[in-house]
């Protein structure tokens, strides 16, 4: 039931692929979401498993994706499947009736993935900007660095 979405995955270039959403489970796992990222300078996917409101993650090889997520819906029997690409989303769903219903469409492509393991914030006011109402109330200095004691005070403003 599920060889054609294998096949699909494996035929993708792996380059391509943003994430992976794999959800509706039957089984213990409620979802399961595969996106790539960057450790030691290679490149892998990390596999992340929601049970019971609790996010449990794992790295695999990048060989390894399209087994790995073969052995994830044949184990915990998923019934939604997204596979989210550079400018398209593929869509797979399973009926009731264990019928396989494929679906594709145009996205808006979105070069800015990133792989990095740690995400920097994205704050309003950033570190570094200059900005005068902050350094009169004590929390930047003159080089607009955030005063560590101030740090707490920064991140209220910020929000």
């Amino acid at each position: 039931m599920y060889n054609e979405i294998i096949q699909e995955l494996s035929s993708l270039s792996k380059d391509e692929i943003i994430k992976i959403v794999l959800s509706n489970s039957k089984g213990e796992v409620q979802k399961a979401t595969v996106r790539p990222i960057l450790l030691k300078n290679n490149r892998k996917w990390q596999v992340e498993k929601i049970i019971n409101n609790q996010a449990f993650h794992s790295n695999i090889e990048n060989n390894d994706l399209a087994g790995n997520v073969q052995v994830m819906l044949e184990e915990q029997y998923f019934s939604d499947i997204n596979i989210i690409l550079n400018g398209k989303t593929i869509s797979y769903r399973i009926s009731k009736k264990k019928k396989l219903f494929r679906n594709e469409h145009e996205t808006e492509s979105k070069n800015n993935t990133v792989l990095s393991h740690n995400v920097h914030k994205k704050y309003i006011l950033e570190e570094g900007m200059p900005i005068q109402p902050l350094i009169d109330l004590g929390i930047f200095d003159d080089n607009y660095h955030v005063y560590k004691s101030k740090y707490d005070k920064f991140q209220q403003i910020n929000r």
